[in-house]
């Protein structure tokens, strides 16, 4: 709705029905009769469909870096503290 409301579709209809001179209003009888183009079904579950796959790989990117950073941070305390013991049986 927020993408249709700064439309110039949008805008054309609100003049039409408009009152006001400082604070354009519209009444909700005559914003009832607003006319908005809507995609076919099929276009609307293609739009869902890419939407679910945008979703699921930006959480999947937001959950696996931070992942990725603990086990870096791991490793490295691994490695740091094993070449600061001189243990070389651990290795």
């Amino acid at each position: 709705m927020a993408y249709l409301f700064q439309t110039e579709m949008f805008a054309q209809q609100k003049r039409r029905c408009a009152t006001g001179a400082k604070v354009t209003r519209v009444h909700g009888d005559d914003m009832l009769k607003f006319r908005f183009p809507l995609p076919s079904l099929a276009e609307q579950e293609r739009i869902v469909s890419i939407l679910d796959k945008f979703e699921a790989l930006t959480t999947s990117l937001s959950d696996g870096i931070p992942a990725e950073q603990a086990a870096q941070q791991r490793r490295y305390e691994y490695y740091r503290d094993l070449l600061l013991t001189f243990d070389r049986k651990a290795v």
